[in-house]
């Protein structure tokens, strides 16, 4: 069966799941012609079907530890606190839609047509923050705190949150378990003049902590569909301010400039398996590196029995995040070499 799909299908296979349940009689709807995410997002990952969320798409050149809303940065602008993406297909994935893990895809996006800063659940305590994607049908307004996988979020130390160089202070994954004990709901959402606003942690709180304050920017939209640019107190962003969806849009499939053969495909399987191995190396290095300086130098208030329990449950965290991995990794490539065998499309 076909993957890439008609835009018109993928509106009706959705449901628009995310639309339909966050979109308010006040808010304002953004439209945007969903042509524009397929193919803009094509040369940078593949569009399928997920059993769960139907039409997804897929990023290509993401390492088994990425997150979405991991690589870029914080800024505070008239909406709320919104995310600037390093990655050049982040003007579409951290504004419109959701993101969600997918136990046979992993990290997929669920396209959708409302505007937003940024789609996160928040979580705040003395000295971290953390942030998780918000997942597919739950309305935003007021305070929200829907259940949570702790694999899910980005934690980091308070003071580096508005830090352009975010990517490098991102805690180990299997610590996660740990920061989510330590931190509070602080997911708030409200809608002024019809656009979706991100409140999240208090810019006050954040500003205490950093010492010094955090640049308010305005939202400057555009019709450009690239990634967003702070430039004049302003930080630019794609959002047009109405295209019509046309329900009879057609695309056309990418030129296929190489099939990938049986041979390079259990090559291209290897290499991935090895980097994934070399990656979940590193973290548990980086855990390990963790734990040894805080049995050096145990945190104040806990016994050493205390210490030892917490990074044994962080290890557990490890251990799973790790088979996680692994089992999107081997059903990726189990459905490729089925698809391959079946000579349909990939």
């Amino acid at each position: 069966m076909r993957v890439i799909r008609t835009l018109a299908i993928v509106i009706t296979a959705l449901g628009i799941v995310v639309g339909t349940a966050a979109r308010s009689a006040a808010q304002a709807h953004f439209d945007v012609n969903l042509t524009v995410f397929h193919d803009g997002l094509s040369q940078y990952g593949s569009w399928t079907v997920s059993a769960h969320f139907g039409n997804v798409w897929l990023p290509r050149q993401v390492n088994t530890q990425w997150r979405p809303y991991s690589v870029g940065y914080w800024v505070y602008t008239d909406a709320g606190w919104t995310w600037v993406s390093d990655e050049p297909w982040g003007w579409a994935t951290y504004h419109y839609g959701r993101w969600v893990f997918d136990p046979a895809l992993g990290w997929v996006w669920v396209p959708d047509t409302v505007w937003g800063p940024a789609w996160v659940v928040w979580r705040h305590g003395p000295d971290y923050t953390g942030w998780a994607p918000l997942p597919p049908g739950i309305a935003v307004s007021g305070v929200i705190d829907p259940p949570m996988a702790s694999f899910a979020f980005v934690f980091v130390r308070t003071q580096y949150i508005v830090d352009p160089h975010l990517v490098t202070y991102i805690e180990p994954a299997a610590r996660n378990v740990t920061f989510v004990g330590f931190t509070t709901n602080a997911t708030y959402y409200s809608v002024s003049g019809g656009v979706v606003v991100n409140r999240g942690v208090q810019v006050e709180t954040i500003e205490h902590v950093i010492g010094h304050a955090v640049p308010r920017l305005t939202i400057q939209a555009t019709t450009t569909a690239a990634p967003s640019r702070v430039a004049s107190g302003h930080l630019v962003v794609y959002r047009p301010p109405s295209v019509t969806i046309d329900a009879h849009a057609r695309t056309t499939s990418p030129t296929v400039a190489h099939v990938e053969t049986a041979q390079e495909m259990a090559a291209r399987h290897a290499l991935e398996q090895r980097n994934l191995e070399a990656e979940q190396v590193k973290e548990r290095a980086a855990l390990e590196a963790q734990h040894n300086a805080e049995l050096a130098h145990p945190p104040a208030g806990m016994t050493h029995q205390q210490l030892v329990a917490r990074q044994d449950e962080e290890h557990k965290a490890q251990s799973e995040n790790e088979a996680r991995q692994k089992a999107v990794m081997d059903a990726r490539h189990a459905q490729e070499q089925k698809t391959r065998g079946g000579g349909g499309e990939r």
